[in-house]
């Protein structure tokens, strides 16, 4: 503080050390601390987040590879057999509805084939997009990781759950508000300093002096009392949110657990029937080599056959996804 006045000057300088402020120096301290582990577990539940949507997409993306790869497969193998209806066509040994109806089916299946490369490319970009950065994707393609169809739940639930930063996070809150309220609690205590000072005059005199400052603030103890009360009502809700956030973990992981088991399952059964529709095509073809059966009957068990490998690997690939999904959960 430096004053000039009009007979003499004069500049003070004080120094204020706080010693005892009724415990709310420590409860500050303790709160920041508080507050910063919640800031650090907030950017888990992000990470954890961002990982769950990778997984999302990159299931998504793999889908659309594998179903374009098994339509053009079989689009190929409708592709042979027209070539061969068209021949009998023009040989007169089929009529041109049965020309034309194979050319449809032909189209259809080609259609879809379309639809599922763009579907491959939108994946793709959202991939890209979730990760902030350009991809290259027959090299993503290449180094797939290696996915498991099987997740061993041997693992202590409630240690699985005290670890997820969801419900960590929760707990903070839980422990700030907590914090606030003893800080409610300790206001209007009085507050200590040890005060040096140094004052410097225009005679050229320079005094010192240290002492012991007391702070004290009245506050209106209604208004303080209303105040308590409405962060008790918050530390209710957040306690409530800490058992809202488990139960959401734990449905989390039993959704997981039940789709990997109906998944596999479902690869299981598709399996069997793909198994008896490659007979039923393989028979069809002999019959019609034979001149017993019919172009018609070829074409499908050529679709059909096409559809079921589809629905078998678009299975398999919900599998992966919910094993990798039921990993991030409990290898946290």
């Amino acid at each position: 503080d430096y004053q000039v006045g009009n007979l003499d000057r004069s500049a003070t300088i004080q120094v204020r050390q706080p010693i005892w402020y009724g415990g709310q120096l420590n409860q500050k301290i303790k709160q920041a601390e508080i507050k910063a582990q919640l800031a650090h577990l907030e950017s888990e539940v992000a990470q954890n987040t961002s990982a769950h949507q990778f997984v999302t997409l990159y299931f998504q993306w793999l889908r659309s590879i594998n179903e374009e790869k098994l339509r053009q497969v079989y689009l190929d193998q409708l592709n042979n057999v027209l070539r061969d209806i068209e021949k009998e066509f023009e040989s007169g040994l089929v009529g041109q509805s049965e020309f034309v109806d194979a050319q449809i089916r032909l189209d259809q299946l080609h259609r879809r084939l379309l639809l599922v490369q763009s579907q491959r490319q939108n994946a793709f970009s959202a991939l890209e997009s979730a990760l902030l950065t350009p991809l290259n994707e027959d090299l993503l393609h290449a180094e797939q990781p290696k996915i498991r169809t099987t997740i061993k739940r041997n693992v202590d639930m409630e240690k699985v759950v005290s670890k997820d930063p969801t419900v960590l996070a929760a707990k903070k809150y839980v422990e700030i508000t907590e914090a606030d309220i003893l800080l409610r609690r300790l206001d209007g205590r009085p507050q200590v300093d040890v005060v040096a000072k140094r004052e410097w005059t225009s005679a050229g005199g320079v005094s010192d002096g240290v002492g012991i400052a007391i702070n004290l603030s009245i506050g209106n103890l209604k208004s303080k009392k209303a105040r308590i009360e409405e962060l008790e009502n918050t530390l209710n809700a957040s306690i409530a949110n800490v058992d809202a956030a488990r139960a959401d973990f734990l449905v989390n992981i039993l959704q997981a657990e039940r789709s990997l088991e109906s998944e596999n399952h479902r690869v299981g059964v598709l399996s069997e029937i793909v198994l008896r529709a490659e007979v039923a095509r393989a028979s069809a073809e002999r019959q019609k080599r034979a001149g017993t059966g019919s172009w018609d009957v070829v074409i499908t068990g050529i679709t059909e056959l096409s559809e079921l490998k589809v629905s078998v690997s678009e299975a398999t690939m919900s599998a992966y996804e919910a094993a990798e999904h039921l990993r991030l959960y409990l290898e946290n």
